[in-house]
């Protein structure tokens, strides 16, 4: 395998269809993770036809499974020993309270422990490349985010808005704390806000986020826009001589205080290997 290889979750619709479209443009093997493989395997040959370029696959795995995260991960790990870019694009939001099959409410699984479980499993793999870049798409929505270390899944009091916000600020508490233990390597880590973003990403809401989406969707970011920071810190310069940032058009913006804060970074990853049965 020559050429550079990337990972893009949530891949079938949306930013990530379009991260996809341009990391293969650049011809880079790419691999769609996504959950529903009847959606996205047209997708691997739409861009397939529209980039020329043939190394596009597909890898179906639900990111709220921790056993389906495990057993890809593993096969990405034996087929493509150098991984270049990760970009974790997929997430939810769910107006009720859901456990996943791991037992664990949906939003925080799918939003953060599938983030830290995948991008921890393919972590070698990643620092094996010459330059390994790492890229979760968070929101702004973290400024709302309210961790409740005693409750963080809302088993007491769930709000699927809340539950959301939650996710992004743990997004990037989590690339922060990544960052930071990969100081001496050639990775780095970056947190992203997209904007609003007009996809289908939340159009089952309810509540005050459903309000959002059903009357000032219009005036959202198209995917187009929306993905444009996540690919310039893929492909510039910039986005491979920094780390532990969070960024916003295409430039570093702060995150909330608690986002920064080293004991709360290290709490959260002490929860999420407990949770994932993991030792990262």
């Amino acid at each position: 395998m020559t050429s550079p290889v990337a990972v893009i979750t949530g891949a079938s619709a949306g930013m990530g269809k379009v991260c996809a479209l341009e990391v293969a443009r650049k011809g880079y093997t790419t691999i769609l993770l996504c959950r529903n493989k009847e959606k996205s395997e047209p997708i691997v040959k739409e861009i397939q036809r529209i980039t020329g370029n043939e190394h596009i696959y597909l890898y179906v795995c639900d990111l709220s499974s921790q056993a389906e995260i495990r057993k890809t991960a593993q096969e990405l790990r034996e087929r493509f020993p150098v991984i270049d870019l990760l970009i974790n694009n997929a997430g939810a939001i769910n107006s009720s309270y859901e456990l996943t099959v791991d037992g664990i409410e949906r939003t925080f699984a799918t939003n953060h422990l599938a983030y830290f479980l995948l991008t921890n499993l393919l972590l070698e793999n990643i620092k094996a490349a010459p330059q390994g870049r790492i890229i979760n798409i968070a929101s702004e929505g973290q400024r709302m985010g309210k961790l409740v270390w005693d409750d963080l899944q809302m088993e007491g009091n769930y709000a699927g808005l809340q539950a959301y916000t939650n996710s992004k600020l743990m997004n990037i508490m989590f690339s922060n704390a990544l960052a930071q233990r990969l100081e001496d390597t050639n990775v780095s880590v970056h947190a992203v806000h997209p904007g609003a973003v007009r996809t289908e990403f939340g159009t089952n809401a309810t509540g005050f986020m459903g309000f959002l989406v059903k009357y000032f969707g219009w005036s959202f970011r198209t995917p187009e826009q929306g993905a444009e920071t996540a690919l310039y810190l893929a492909f510039s310069e910039e986005g491979g001589n920094t780390t532990g940032m969070y960024w916003a058009n295409s430039k570093p913006i702060q995150p909330r205080p608690e986002a920064l804060d080293y004991q709360a970074r290290e709490r959260l990853w002490q929860v999420s290997n407990r949770l994932t049965n993991s030792a990262f």
